[in-house]
This record gives structure tokens, sequence and C-alpha cells, in this order.
């Protein structure tokens, strides 16, 4: 005998709404059956205890594929990087590597709206041999999520601009040398 149980019950177990859990039934993800009401018309959903631990799980995991986006490629075929990636693993906002790829003959490649860059270019990134300048300032300011720099210019002028009242609350300076893409940062 199975053990059944009630949408209520089902949602306590999964951690979720009781519409969440309906909601998954009438697509097909939940697998149920209807018992019907002993007086009156209707119905009422009733689930296998396993089928909804085994959706719990899967539930915890992230929800469902549908909604899930698509796992984003770390690399493409014939030696590219995602710059993003790069940017993670180098510990540097993404932008600083767009800005290298849009100012140098570095090779590149999109795949939709992602760019992906050449081992060779990566090494000359990791190793800090950019092929040209990166910035043509020598320091920038970048903000919390550190995209694109908010201010640049010579390290007095960054550290002014840094405690003027214009700058935001966290600021960070970085230096973008022509030899180096970032040698020093202030906190």
């Amino acid at each position: 005998m199975t053990d059944l149980i009630s949408t209520q019950e089902a949602a306590e177990v999964v951690g979720c709404s009781i519409h969440t859990i309906l909601k998954y039934a009438r697509t097909g993800a939940i697998p149920h059956t209807r018992t019907p009401f002993k007086q009156g018309r209707g119905y009422r959903l009733v689930y296998d205890r396993a089928d909804i631990e085994a959706f719990a799980r899967h539930w915890k995991n992230g929800g469902t594929q549908k909604h899930r986006k698509a796992p984003v490629a770390t690399r493409l075929p014939g030696g590219f990087v995602n710059a993003a990636y790069l940017a993670r693993q180098m510990d540097i906002p993404p932008q600083t590597i767009y800005t290298a790829a849009k100012n140098t003959d570095m090779r590149t490649k999109k795949h939709g709206q992602r760019l992906y860059v050449h081992e060779a270019a990566r090494r000359a990134l990791l190793d800090g041999r950019d092929p040209e300048q990166v910035n043509p300032a020598d320091w920038s300011c970048f903000g919390y999520d550190g995209s694109k720099p908010l201010f640049s210019g010579t390290l007095d002028e960054c550290i002014a601009w840094r405690d003027s009242p214009d700058a935001p609350e966290y600021v960070r300076i970085i230096r973008c040398e022509q030899n180096d893409l970032i040698t020093a940062m202030i906190e």
C-alpha cells in the first residue's frame, strides 16, 4: 500500500506553497491521483509520498528545468575562454577584459551575447602582458559592481575623486598600465 498524502502535507514536505504543488501537478511534473469527495461533487488530489520526496529533492536543487537558465559554456572549440569566467579567475572586473578586447587585436569570438577570448590572449592577460594599452588613464576608480570605471586619471586625481561627494560609498582604485593590466589595488 502506497503512502498517500494530501496537497497540504505535500507542500510541507517540499517547503513550498500549496499553489506550487497544484501547479506542477497540473503540468504533470508531480504524479497524482484524483479522489472524489465522499459527499457532493468534485475531487481532491492525493500524491504518493515517494513522488513528493523526489520532487522535493529536485526543487531544492533549483526548481524545475523549465525555469533554469541554460548553463554558460566556460570554453568554446578552438581554444576560446569565456571572458566573464576569466575575469573571476583573475579577480578583476569583466569590463577590463571587454575593454582590452575592444582596444587591442585580441582574438575573440561572440556566442550569443557572451564574449570569449582566445587562450593565447588569456595567457597574455594572466601574465600581465597586454598586447596594447588597455586604458589610457594610469588609474581608474571602480564602483561596487566593478563593471566599468566611474572615473579615470592620475592616482592623486582618483583619490581626490574618491573622497569627493560625487563618489559612491564603495570605491576601489586600480592601476591600468601599458604592459600590465593590474599592478596594484588600493582599497
